[in-house]
């Protein structure tokens, strides 16, 4: 099993190299080019955004995600949480349980819950990490009506709502 040496980040604190890097793992499951990559980080986190980053015994980062605060709100009772999005791991040594692994990391920092956004083939895995389906008869994310997976942790937060609103794409 390959040992991770994990750190987190704030955004304001990112250097270039791990930038670089991190747009490198997310450009090898969205592949939107390096420089995109770079913008969108740069435009859509704030400096106490959190860059969970999992590194192999050479230094590579193999395992990353994001920790961005969100305003969501579920049939008008609005929460601060964290939202994880960007869940990453590099390609070449994926399925060997280093997914699962980040998401436990990252439950560390997921004290008052957390929220996060997918698509319905990714449903299993995160449920596997303890996450579980808030169904809404109407999802909004960013002004726009989702039409993707809302799932919260822990499980036992997720229910059945008639709305859902989150502030911001993460």
């Amino acid at each position: 099993m390959t040992e991770l040496l994990w750190t987190c980040v704030p955004h304001g604190e990112l250097t270039e190299p791990d930038a670089a890097q991190i747009a490198r793992l997310k450009d090898e499951h969205w592949r939107h080019g390096m420089d995109s990559q770079l913008r969108w980080m740069q435009a859509h986190h704030a400096a106490d955004d959190l860059h969970l980053l999992g590194r192999d015994e050479s230094g590579a980062l193999i395992a990353y995600l994001t920790l961005v605060q969100v305003k969501a709100t579920f049939d008008g009772c609005e929460k601060r949480l964290p939202g994880v999005g960007s869940v990453c791991v590099e390609k070449s040594v994926s399925r060997r349980g280093l997914g699962k692994r980040l998401m436990q990391k990252a439950g560390e920092y997921l004290e008052s819950g957390g929220i996060l956004l997918c698509k319905e083939t990714l449903r299993p895995f995160y449920e596997k990490c303890g996450w579980a389906v808030a169904e809404a008869a109407e999802t909004t994310v960013a002004g726009e009506r989702f039409s993707h997976l809302v799932m919260l942790y822990p499980a036992k937060c997720a229910r059945r709502y008639d709305e859902i609103t989150v502030d911001k794409n993460f």
